[in-house]
């Protein structure tokens, strides 16, 4: 790994396109998704945890690109991933995942992300609430959630608000 790529990676900010809503950076936002995936996983390998830590360190190189914008074109997404499959290579982050932990790693990206959001939102930052319902559908799409306590706390919390 290179430490001083993989550590500068941290500083990235993501919601830079979302207005009234407070800047994150990766370090904080990859921090919360290992103590996620911890949560959803407490047996967890060693490479999910450090997927975990590291899994946004190429946007230092690409950039955090919105989700919209990804999920809109398609295109675009694929050409940043492969970009970022080479700044990970070259900077040897590189973790055997199963397809399970594969799938628990997008969860906690998710999951975390709304946590982001419903603690903003809960802070006045009515904006908040676009993305957290666009991760509350994109999990709601994608994942089974029959014993997902977390998603179904924060789904509780937001409507108590």
């Amino acid at each position: 790994m290179n430490i001083k790529n993989i550590l500068n990676s941290g500083g990235v900010v993501r919601f830079h396109q979302q207005v009234g809503v407070t800047k994150q950076q990766n370090s904080e936002h990859q921090w919360g998704v290992a103590l996620i995936v911890q949560h959803l996983n407490p047996n967890c390998s060693k490479d999910l945890i450090l997927a975990a830590l590291t899994h946004d360190a190429a946007e230092s190189y690409t950039g955090d690109s919105p989700f919209p914008v990804k999920k809109d074109h398609p295109e675009l997404s694929a050409i940043l991933r492969k970009l970022e499959m080479q700044w990970e290579k070259e900077n040897n982050i590189n973790f055997n995942l199963t397809d399970e932990e594969k799938v628990t790693l997008k969860l906690a990206d998710s999951l975390e992300g709304m946590w982001y959001c419903l603690q903003r939102y809960k802070c006045g930052e009515k904006n908040a609430l676009t993305p957290f319902t666009a991760w509350r559908k994109f999990i709601c799409r994608n994942f089974t959630l029959d014993n997902t306590y977390l998603f179904h706390s924060l789904i509780q919390e937001m409507e108590e608000l």
